[in-house]
C-alpha cells in the first residue's frame, strides 16, 4: 500500500494511483488484480470499470479485460461528479455519424441509444437530466434526457 499515492474506493474494488498508472486491487486481499496502462482514467459504472481514455471501453472489474469497446463513443461528464466516486454512475455518451449526434446511456446490459439529435455536438455536460452541447454552429444546446 506504500507505494500509492492515494487508494480510493472502486465500487467493489480499490482504486490505488502512483505515478500516472491505477492499480485495481482486491478489498479483502489488497492483492493487485490488474493495472492500467498510463494516463488512463477509470471510474466505476456499475456495469464494469470505464476507461475514459480513447479509445474509451468496459473493463471487467476483477479480470481487466475488455467486457464492451465503446470505439466511436465519447463520454459525456457528468458536471455534479467526479470520476473517483463510490457510487455507480451509468454515463451518458455520444456518437456523432452523418449529420447526428446519438446519445446513448452505458447500461449493464449494453449501450442503450436514447434518441439522435440531428446535427453535429461537442464539448457536451450533463447535469440532473439535462444534456448541454456546443453546436456546429457554436451556440448552445440543451436537451433534457430520460432519466433511465
Amino acid at each position: 500500500m506504500d507505494r500509492f499515492f492515494t487508494v480510493d474506493e472502486c465500487g467493489p474494488v480499490l482504486c490505488g494511483s502512483a505515478s500516472g498508472e491505477t492499480s485495481i486491487l482486491d478489498r479483502d486481499s489488497l492483492a493487485e488484480l490488474w493495472h492500467t496502462g498510463f494516463d488512463e482514467f477509470l471510474a466505476w459504472t456499475g456495469c464494469g470499470m470505464l476507461v475514459l481514455s480513447q479509445p474509451p471501453r468496459l473493463l471487467d472489474k476483477r479480470t481487466g479485460q475488455i467486457r464492451i469497446d465503446l470505439s466511436g463513443w465519447t463520454v459525456v461528464s457528468d458536471l455534479s461528479r467526479s470520476f473517483v466516486d463510490h457510487d455507480a454512475m451509468l454515463p451518458v455518451m455520444t456518437q456523432r455519424v452523418d449529420q447526428r449526434t446519438y446519445v446513448a446511456r452505458l447500461t449493464p446490459q449494453g449501450i442503450r441509444v436514447l434518441g439522435a439529435i440531428p446535427q453535429w455536438l461537442r464539448d457536451c455536460g450533463y447535469h440532473e437530466g439535462l444534456l448541454a452541447c456546443t453546436t456546429a454552429d457554436g451556440g448552445t444546446g440543451v436537451w433534457r434526457l430520460r432519466a433511465s
